[in-house]
């Protein structure tokens, strides 16, 4: 599969945020219902995000540093009244460029890795 059309699915997504969540020290585990659409992660996601929000904004803040969310960035979002819904999209479109990065550098290693 060429690097250019490589997209990771929905289900790629929401595994890897569980790992960032897990790294920022937010307990977070997957559904037995995994979402089917990016609506559906859209929403999950958002509801997720408020709650954090609501409980422990340090914790967000550490999770934002994990996928590299730059703070110009979260000024802005943070700006709108439904911000929720605009940080869960930032956070699912980080998470997939992430993804794409390390799918993209492990096909340049061409099967040579350090031992």
């Amino acid at each position: 599969m060429s690097d250019a059309k490589f997209r990771p699915s929905i289900t790629e997504v929401k595994t890897q945020i569980v790992k960032d969540l897990n790294l920022a020290g937010i307990s977070f585990e997957l559904e037995e219902n995994l979402p089917e659409s990016y609506n559906d992660l859209l929403k999950q996601v958002s509801s997720l995000v408020e709650s954090i929000y609501r409980f422990d904004s340090l914790k967000l803040k550490q999770w934002f540093y994990n996928i590299d969310i730059p703070e110009k960035m979260l000024v802005d979002i943070y700006s709108k009244i439904d911000f929720h819904s605009d940080l869960a999209d930032l956070i699912i479109r980080r998470t997939e460029l992430k993804i794409i990065t390390r799918h993209h550098y492990s096909n340049k290693d061409d099967g040579k890795k350090l031992l």
